[in-house]
């Protein structure tokens, strides 16, 4: 009787109605319908990376008996506690989250079994490959999903020394797990699963567009340089990203940096490898906190050299924000994305609160030149698709229409443009940018949105944003800009 009465509310409530059922090799699956697009939440993509399956390659995604329920978000993966990763202060600064990590999520247009497969969007998340989740409430993709009539899929991946170490005692002889790079891997993995997977879902597996923001983006450059992802996406999108490449002495210094933490260095050897693997999740955060990690190598296995042009060179749009620097330079440290996200609570801020003149002076100084040197990188990566026999189109987002004193220091800030491509404005107060959002701007932001959004549908259906208004970086070096107020 209870089973029945929880079946009917189901039914009822309209966004938790269920949606359709699919098959997959690993079982049933039963998602739920919202409001605009059917979701499918917490669905593995390959197996838990635990125990002696830590530092390696993804293995296959498991199975399960009877129907899974994909109504949650998987748990984000191990890190330490930021606004990237979770909106709930009291997880800041904490390990959060977990090893058992690898699951996607799907949105797909609701309305059943569809006449003709839809082209597929696959997100990788930011946050420097030390921090964020698919989880969070700015890549729900609810409303992309409908408006672009796409399927589109984000996952998680494996973080900081989870995702990126490169300590000799660690290989085994498998030249791919022993590059060191899981979080690229895990990547791989997901592009894979949606290959086999997606026509379930109604998405055309031979039409995938990779996009990734920021450290995403990075990863975007890496797959194209990748053998293992050959042939896995058709198109690619990156926002905020450039290629990135470094040295083998840089990788082994920061795995070095991790032993020592551990208090370690002294083993070498086998010994080494069993100690790092008795290390729980905690202790391995605490011993990655604060250490960056270093540009990707050359390692002839999972990246190899480019050459003159790019191993999987697709079309591409790429491009960034007005100012990509300020919010990364004043984001020094813990201490200071707190007193963001304390000051981002406030009805009212006093700019001295936010920053010093003198420090203003410096961070706009430092700024302009790291924002030359990002869009130098883009306008040459930009030459390097079109070398290789693709055509790339290049966007930058200049809105900044937002209250101050947050305008005048931050400006168009790194990520500011993620969501008004998902549509997502945290009106509420939620996230770490709810500064932004606070002055009667909705109306400018659903047209800015829609914009984004007419040219991604595009893009994604023909292998071109709408050149009407967006011509080839191959034609003329023209750069779309995204949220020019009148009268700038």
């Amino acid at each position: 009787m209870r089973r029945g009465v929880l079946l009917v509310s189901l039914l009822v409530l309209p966004s938790l109605v269920l949606a359709q059922m699919v098959e997959l090799g690993q079982g049933l699956l039963r998602g739920e319908r919202g409001q605009q697009s059917d979701r499918y939440l917490g669905v593995p993509y390959a197996a838990p990376p635990l125990a002696e399956k830590r530092w390696q390659k993804p293995g296959a995604a498991p199975g399960w008996d009877g129907i899974r329920t994909a109504d949650a978000f998987g748990p984000a993966c191990a890190q330490v506690g930021n606004f990237y990763a979770d909106n709930n202060p009291e997880s800041f600064g904490k390990v959060y989250g977990s090893e058992d990590c690898l699951y996607l999520n799907i949105w797909t247009p609701a309305g059943g079994t569809p006449i003709s497969a839809k082209p597929v969007l696959v997100f990788i998340h930011g946050g420097g490959g030390i921090a964020g989740a698919a989880s969070m409430p700015a890549y729900d993709a609810e409303r992309l999903a409908a408006r672009a009539n796409a399927v589109v899929v984000t996952f998680n991946y494996r973080l900081g020394v989870f995702g990126n170490l490169y300590v000799p005692a660690l290989h085994r002889g498998d030249p791919v797990s022993d590059s060191g790079y899981f979080s690229l891997l895990d990547q791989i993995a997901a592009l894979r699963w949606v290959q086999d997977n997606i026509n379930q879902f109604g998405g055309d597996p031979a039409r995938v567009t990779v996009m990734g923001h920021s450290f995403g983006a990075i990863s975007v450059w890496l797959l194209m340089r990748s053998p293992l992802a050959t042939g896995l996406f058709q198109q690619a999108i990156s926002l905020s990203g450039i290629p990135l490449t470094g040295q083998l002495k840089h990788l082994l210094r920061h795995g070095e940096a991790v032993v020592e933490r551990l208090g370690e260095e002294h083993l070498e050897g086998t010994a080494l490898r069993e100690a790092l693997h008795s290390k729980n999740t905690d202790e391995l955060i605490e011993a990655g906190r604060g250490i960056k990690l270093e540009k990707p190598m050359i390692d002839g296995t999972v990246l190899v050299a480019d050459g003159e042009g790019l191993l999987n060179s697709v079309p591409t749009m790429l491009g960034s924000t007005g100012n990509e620097a300020s919010l990364l330079l004043y984001i020094k440290g813990e201490e200071d994305r707190l007193r963001l996200w304390r000051l981002g609570r406030q009805d009212e801020v006093a700019r001295d609160a936010l920053i010093s003149s003198f420090a203003l002076m410096g961070l706009r100084t430092k700024s302009s030149v790291y924002n030359l040197v990002v869009n130098k990188a883009l306008d040459s990566a930009a030459d390097q698709i079109v070398a290789s026999g693709q055509n790339s189109w290049r966007y930058r987002f200049v809105w900044d229409n937002y209250p101050e004193p947050w305008k005048s220091v931050f400006g168009s800030f790194h990520g500011l443009d993620v969501p008004f491509i998902f549509g997502n404005f945290a009106e509420d107060g939620s996230s770490y940018d709810g500064f932004v959002w606070k002055s009667g701007t909705r109306e400018e932001r659903e047209r800015l949105h829609r914009q984004w959004v007419h040219h991604l549908k595009h893009f994604l259906y023909t292998g071109q944003p709408d050149d009407d208004s967006w011509s080839g970086w191959q034609q003329n070096n023209h750069i779309k800009i995204f949220g020019e107020m009148p009268g700038e």
